[in-house]
């Protein structure tokens, strides 16, 4: 992990780097957040994760301002923007583990 995570770090200016990290930081935070225990959640977890994912929607909006229009849409879909604007939401409201069940579950259905 750690030499992927070099290898992709090179490839920015070294004034980028930090903004690399920072992006990282908070994604691995919200993913600590999403897969928590429905006993440990608490609403200090719930400020932590819309600001988690206010710095992973800053940092990463940030590493790819300068792409064309038809890569920014690739870059920019479904899974960012249920990261940034659904999950904070949902997490206040329910556990996000019992969501990722139901959708394994959704796509057992579909297979049959």
């Amino acid at each position: 992990m750690r030499i992927c995570f070099v290898r992709v770090i090179t490839k920015f200016s070294f004034s980028q780097c930090h903004s690399v990290y920072s992006t990282v930081i908070a994604l691995v935070d919200i993913q600590e957040l999403a897969y928590q225990e429905e006993k440990d959640r608490c609403q200090r977890d719930a400020l932590r994760f819309s600001l988690a994912a206010l710095r992973f929607a800053a940092g990463y909006t940030g590493l790819f301002e300068n792409i064309d229009k038809k890569k920014r849409r690739r870059v920019f879909n479904a899974p960012y923007h249920a990261v940034v604007s659904h999950m904070p939401v949902m997490y206040r409201v329910i556990s996000l583990v019992s969501v990722a069940a139901e959708a394994e579950e959704r796509m057992f259905t579909d297979i049959r």
